[in-house]
């Protein structure tokens, strides 16, 4: 005796779903992947960092840095804000909270996030050779929301790992 083939057999007993007829696919736009934890885009969450951003940019400028740069996006991480001050390059990352009682803002800054902003930053300076001829610096402002409070810690951290 010869081996059934059972999907015939399933078919002449009419036990079989007929094909759906396949629909066209759109073309899906890459996205980026997010990491994990991150906000999601046009979430309330980015929303408030953003405001954040806006708070701290203004600040800078009224310090006399200028703005050159604002979520610059790497596979490395993202820098906030990159300004310049005199001839030193300035990477800054603003972090935000709501209120103190979970500690200060600046101290979500990681080393492991510290190491994803000095990657960034030299993703940023190949792209933008010779844009200040000075050193750099790490920067980072603190955005307490329930105080009002803006604290602007220069030289954070240093570009070494």
């Amino acid at each position: 005796m010869g081996a059934i083939d059972w999907r015939k057999r399933l078919r002449e007993l009419g036990l079989v779903r007929p094909k759906k007829a396949r629909q066209p696919q759109l073309a899906r736009q890459p996205q980026l992947a997010r990491k994990k934890g991150a906000p999601a885009p046009g979430s309330r969450q980015q929303e408030i960092g953003r405001a954040g951003e806006e708070r701290a940019a203004a600040f800078l400028e009224s310090q006399g840095l200028l703005i050159l740069a604002r979520n610059a996006r790497y596979a490395e991480g993202e820098l906030d804000i990159v300004a310049g001050e005199a001839s030193t390059l300035v990477f800054v990352e603003v972090k935000r909270r709501q209120s103190g009682a979970f500690g200060d803002p600046a101290e979500a800054v990681t080393p492991a996030k510290m190491q994803r902003l000095r990657s960034a930053a030299l993703h940023w300076m190949r792209e933008n050779p010779g844009t200040f001829p000075g050193g750099i610096r790490f920067d980072v402002i603190s955005i307490e929301d329930a105080t009002h409070r803006i604290e602007w810690l220069k030289g954070a951290f240093d570009g070494h790992s």
